[in-house]
């Protein structure tokens, strides 16, 4: 994982930890049982960090998950989780929300977002 995160903080973002034990393992589990090809389980300060590389209809796509057990991790907390696994770099993740009645979505964590590989051209391409 690369500690360089480009840009200005409020605050040094914290490193990325690999998260190990039972939580983990069963979160690793489960994605990987549901057919995504990558998913580790990382702590970034106090925030829970999950990476997978899931099954979409068009291919694999990466999926980032941040989420703080007391706020909604902060703007400098979700960019050091993007910019900070080298798997990422490259990547151009989004928070998506898509157009009805929010029913797809299910949130475990009331405080966690939710960040999608997009490959769309006009938000990919420097």
């Amino acid at each position: 994982m690369s500690a360089r995160v480009p840009g200005t903080f409020k605050h040094a973002p914290p490193m990325l930890q690999r998260e190990l034990g039972p939580a983990a393992d069963f979160a690793e589990r489960l994605l990987l049982d549901q057919g995504a090809l990558y998913a580790r389980s990382y702590t970034l300060g106090e925030c829970s960090v999950l990476v997978a590389r899931e099954p979409t209809p068009d291919g694999y796509r990466w999926h980032l998950t941040i989420a703080h057990p007391a706020r909604y991790p902060s703007w400098d907390e979700i960019k050091a989780a993007c910019f900070g696994f080298k798997e990422l770099q490259g990547v151009t993740l989004a928070q998506v929300l898509r157009p009805g009645d929010g029913s797809v979505w299910v949130n475990v964590h009331d405080n966690c977002f939710h960040l999608y590989e997009i490959r769309d051209r006009a938000w990919t391409s420097r």
